[in-house]
């Protein structure tokens, strides 16, 4: 799908074993590994679904290495959002792990731990 944008890309199971694949093992095998996620996630022109296992057949799994990463890079100014308690809101600065965002509903601005939210399903970037 590489030069395709496509309105909603889903990018499920990220946990180590298979993004990156467990047979990736040297530093090359993990960059390219690193760069098709990547790709897949600029595919997304409204919205990104990422979603990770906890366990599967009784094997607790870790997320992906590639989603910290990810979730802790700059999210611009005006990023439309939406939680799950306080609604659809505007990105207004992000701060390293600390991202502020002021909720349409009640014109509340709250600071929130991003990684938290977004790996418990609680924020949803929607463009």
């Amino acid at each position: 799908s590489k030069g395709l944008e496509f309105h909603t890309v889903y990018l499920p199971e990220l946990c180590e074993e298979f993004t990156p694949y467990k047979g990736a093992v040297s530093p090359p095998e993990i960059e390219e590994e690193r760069r098709m996620f990547y790709v897949a996630v600029t595919r997304a022109k409204r919205r990104l679904i990422l979603s990770y296992l906890r366990e599967l057949r009784m094997k607790k799994l870790l997320v992906s290495r590639f989603l910290p990463e990810l979730l802790l890079s700059e999210i611009p100014a005006g990023t439309r959002v939406c939680h799950k308690v306080y609604g659809e809101g505007s990105v207004e600065r992000q701060a390293k792990e600390t991202i502020m965002i002021r909720f349409d509903k009640d014109n509340s601005v709250r600071n929130l731990k991003l990684s938290y939210c977004i790996l418990e399903g609680i924020l949803t970037i929607l463009a």
